[in-house]
């Protein structure tokens, strides 16, 4: 039994990865993680092949694919987050990075909520409605981790990987260009999509996304992940409760908090002990810019104790500004800063 079985019909091979990555999640998170984004990208490039409304960028890369506006405007903005988690997750353990078994289990759950999705507004026949039920997760293995993550398995299996995958592109490939040639498979292409078209409009007139897809990860667990990995990608892997994280400052207003403490949400630190910057997390539906003064307390804050103003950001974990206010009006970033990128800024 596996949560994936309501694609096996319509979508066999992603269900046979799905199904693998499923089963390893408590054996190998690594392995389950790669699996995963490799599920992700192969939905991805099916969906341009199959959505008549989508359109291939220059490049092929999933982040490109993913980023076209047209494909970002058929998701809410917490499933197309929640994306992004499950490709960054994906590339942090291609790379070798740490993942753990709860940061697969989370990413598994993103998985099924946007195959979910796929086989509600594309698949021939709407699946009926399903609870993820964790307990069809192997459970009984979470000593093997280590044993099966080894950097020999992993190389192995992406290399596998990137072997099927790119035979699957070089097939999509070989039919676009025989729908060129011949006139009768393209006009046989153009009625497959037209007929999946209808299907799926009809279906958006009678499916909500949010009853038939509920969360399964809290919002707040998605922003926090969010935005450790985009803090990882920078270097900041190391983060500790009480230092990086949840750090206590002294010297609130009475008015915002009569103790005159509070709890910064991030502080990154250069290496002479000072603050570098200050993140402070809203929402994820709220828009971050409703962080900004708090960022600017705890920055008033973090000068005071410690002599050196950090610069700000705020972030509801899909959209993230930098403000660095004693010199420059705030501005959208695509991420957060290495430790030198903040050194210099505060320099």
């Amino acid at each position: 039994m596996s949560n994936f079985t309501f694609i096996k019909a319509d979508f066999p091979e992603l269900f046979t990865d799905a199904v693998e990555a499923e089963q390893l999640i408590f054996i190998s998170p690594k392995a389950s993680a790669v699996l995963m984004r490799s599920v992700l990208e192969n939905s991805v490039n099916w969906l341009y092949e199959h959505d008549a409304k989508l359109n291939r960028p220059w490049n092929s890369t999933l982040s490109t694919l993913m980023h076209e506006h047209e494909f970002r405007s058929l998701f809410n903005k917490n499933l197309f987050g929640e994306l992004t988690l499950i490709r960054k997750t994906g590339n942090s353990a291609a790379h070798g990075e740490h993942v753990n078994s709860q940061d697969a289990l989370a990413t598994l759950k993103y998985l099924f909520r946007f195959l979910r999705f796929l086989a509600i507004y594309y698949g021939k026949i709407t699946p009926e409605s399903q609870v993820f039920d964790e307990n069809l997760i192997p459970q009984n293995q979470h000593d093997q981790t280590v044993k099966a993550d080894d950097a020999k398995k992993l190389k192995k299996l992406l290399d596998n990987l990137d072997y099927k995958n790119k035979q699957a592109r070089l097939a999509e490939q070989k039919i676009t260009e025989q729908v060129r040639e011949n006139t009768a498979l393209k006009k046989q292409l153009e009625t497959q999509r037209s007929e999946l078209l209808a299907r799926k409009v009809e279906r958006e007139k009678t499916v909500d996304i949010d009853t038939a897809i509920p969360l399964l990860v809290s919002e707040a667990e998605t922003r926090r992940r969010y935005i450790d990995l985009s803090l990882k990608e920078c270097g900041w892997d190391n983060l500790k409760e009480g230092r990086e994280l949840e750090y206590k400052v002294k010297g609130m207003p009475v008015s915002t908090n009569p103790s005159g403490t509070g709890s910064a949400d991030y502080v990154l630190w250069g290496d002479d002990g000072l603050p570098l910057a200050v993140i402070e997390a809203k929402k994820t539906m709220a828009n971050p810019k409703q962080g900004k003064h708090q960022a600017e307390l705890y920055a008033d804050c973090l000068q005071q104790m410690h002599g050196q103003r950090p610069i700000i950001f705020y972030s509801n974990g899909f959209e993230t500004y930098l403000w660095d206010d004693l010199f420059s009006p705030e501005r959208e970033v695509q991420g957060f800063y290495t430790k030198d990128e903040l050194q210099l800024l505060i320099d």
